[in-house]
């Protein structure tokens, strides 16, 4: 106790001795302090601020912005200062808090906000993620490489995206039994009428395997490709006994030549009624024996008209008593037409006929009797 009283006293003295030289020692620390306390809140750094607005129109321009701002200014103070939104609108990735000492860049970015409806299930977002990938990825929602997402994984999420769509794509091979349709054949018997078709083979369908590569959008089947099809089983083709026989005589055909009656159909059905009368079967073989002659070549010329209008040949032109069914109806007739010129069915394969009978000649429809000279 007595040394230290022996040394304070000895301070005491020695202060007492250099006052003055304390004096000014005092005063040159409290100077120092103070300048040290000046410099920090006076003296200025740059500071770069990007603001990203999340505009589609502005994709890919941040606006950036270098500041002057004193050492100890805190971030929040400096962007209020520049005008810089920063409610809850906007995320700013740097502590608001923290001194410009402490700080070279901000970036301010406007959240983006809306749903994304994935798996039956809607889930709100508001995020500031570069791309629609990146927000996935920040909502941990796994997305395969076949799923569909709209819009696309690599768009830039902007503001005008309010609502993400997520299907889930899956692409399956499947294998099935399918059966094989049997196919139709037709034989012709110029005994039976042409209302009468016997069934001689009935038709068995077939069996295949096949192979398929089927599409799921969201569990709902979208597509299917076939890859591959194996025969178990072999069809068997049904056959159809057919009869030709008209009920007025004559046999019917098919695939006999074509020609397009065109802008003559109203004169040639007239000409035919005429000479046929209304009904199908009169009016078809009226004409086929037009088309045999056309076939020929040598009753005036190769197609109907030509025929038609051969001098000495079909009293109903020559006369001009078709005339009066010129622009007329007649379905029946123009249907037999038709069928005759265009489908290439006939009813007959004679060259002539007159309106009574003669030696050799058969009456098939229509009151006429047809025949081939011999």
């Amino acid at each position: 106790m007595d040394k230290i009283k022996q040394t304070a006293g000895l301070a005491l003295g020695a202060i007492r001795r250099h006052r003055k030289e304390a004096i000014t020692l005092f005063s040159l620390f409290l100077f120092v302090v103070a300048m040290g306390l000046t410099c920090a809140f006076n003296v200025t750094k740059n500071i770069q601020i990007n603001v990203d607005s999340k505009e589609k129109s502005a994709i890919g321009a941040v606006q950036t912005k270098t500041v002057s701002a004193a050492l100890m200014t805190p971030i929040e103070e400096i962007l209020q200062n520049e005008g810089v939104n920063i409610t809850d609108d906007y995320t700013v990735d740097t502590d608001l808090s923290k001194l410009a000492k402490d700080v070279d860049v901000v970036n301010v970015t406007k959240n983006v906000k809306g749903t994304v409806i994935a798996d039956g299930k809607s889930v709100d977002f508001d995020s500031t993620a570069k791309t629609v990938g990146d927000l996935l990825d920040e909502l941990k929602l796994n997305v395969d490489e076949n799923d569909e997402v709209t819009p696309a994984k690599n768009d830039v999420l902007t503001t005008d995206v309010s609502q993400i769509s997520v299907a889930r794509i899956e692409v399956k091979t499947e294998a099935r039994e399918d059966q094989i349709p049997f196919g139709v054949e037709e034989t012709v018997n110029d005994q039976l009428g042409t209302d009468v078709q016997n069934i001689t083979t009935p038709g068995v369908n077939g069996l295949e395997n096949v192979v398929d590569q089927v599409t799921y959008r969201d569990g709902q089947e979208v597509a299917r490709n076939t890859l591959a099809k194996v025969t178990l089983k072999a069809p068997v083709n049904q056959v159809v006994e057919v009869g030709t026989k008209l009920p007025g005589g004559g046999n019917l055909s098919t695939g006999n030549r074509t020609e397009d009656p065109g802008s003559n159909m109203d004169l040639i059905s007239a000409v035919v009624a005429q000479e046929g009368g209304h009904t199908y079967e009169g009016a078809l073989a009226v004409i086929s024996c037009m088309m045999n002659r056309a076939d020929v070549g040598s009753w005036g010329g190769g197609d109907v008209i030509s025929v038609i209008k051969a001098p000495g040949q079909f009293a109903a032109y020559l006369d001009g008593d078709y005339s009066k069914y010129m622009g007329a109806a007649l379905p029946e007739v123009r249907q037999a037409v038709t069928d005759c010129m265009v489908g290439g069915k006939r009813s007959h394969n004679y060259l002539s006929f007159r309106s009574y009978q003669t030696s050799g000649s058969v009456q098939i429809a229509g009151g006429n009797w047809y025949f081939n000279e011999k």
